[in-house]
């Protein structure tokens, strides 16, 4: 997560999305001495230095009391309204069946074992008292966009950013974003990347139930964003 004062930007880095890619783009132009930037994990369990040079060393600072994945709705509750009011909101989205397998690869990379189709029915679906809380990225899985960035704020309603970066069209977002912060654009390192093993498109990887399954607890995220299975 990043707070520049200097640029008067909040990053949200949400999770699967090329957060981590982001974060170290932007870490460089944010370099006011109050601007806040989050410790970056590179032990081997979070993805080691994929992406990285090996004598990488993130810039983080004034981050004491901020965790890396730090959801608005706690932000919200940290910061004065006037520095939320008036500083440009940031996050990243991607499409929830890619990002679920991403986050499978994450899983399996870390020790995880069983089944695709077995994780996705353990994890995001919700029925008797197999039904896991999908709250937090943990046991139940990536929670939906449409949560996560909600402050739960009677102020707000809805989603609390004003820009978003799609992993689709990741550099394109990323150059809007640096030349509407007026800061220089780098090219983007494929931070954390590791863990996933092959290049099988995302559709192969379901089953006609677990695609449904999918669609069912992200369909917050695929109505406001526009995603669908065949993007």
């Amino acid at each position: 997560m990043i707070i520049s004062h200097k640029h008067k930007l909040i990053f949200f880095k949400s999770h699967k999305t090329a957060g981590s890619s982001l974060e170290v783009a932007l870490a460089d132009s944010c370099d006011g001495p109050d601007d806040i930037i989050t410790r970056l994990c590179l032990s081997s369990l979070c993805g080691g230095r994929f992406g990285l040079p090996e004598n990488y060393k993130h810039p983080h600072r004034n981050s004491q009391g901020f965790h890396p994945h730090y959801p608005p709705r706690k932000l919200y509750n940290k910061i004065d309204h006037k520095t939320w009011d008036e500083y440009l909101k940031v996050s990243s989205i991607r499409n929830p069946w890619d990002r679920v397998v991403s986050n499978w690869w994450w899983w399996v990379g870390r020790g995880g074992k069983g089944s695709f189709s077995s994780y996705i029915k353990d994890r995001y679906q919700s029925h008797g008292r197999n039904a896991k809380d999908i709250g937090s990225e943990g046991g139940g899985g990536l929670p939906p966009m449409t949560k996560w960035l909600n402050a739960g704020s009677s102020r707000h309603s809805g989603i609390c950013t004003n820009f978003l970066i799609r992993f689709e069209r990741l550099d394109e977002d990323y150059l809007e974003l640096c030349n509407r912060l007026g800061i220089a654009s780098v090219q983007l390192p494929h931070a954390k990347g590791g863990f996933r093993k092959n290049k099988t498109p995302y559709q192969k990887y379901y089953t006609e139930e677990t695609q449904n399954i999918i669609a069912h607890r992200y369909k917050g995220d695929i109505k406001l964003f526009g995603y669908s299975f065949n993007d």
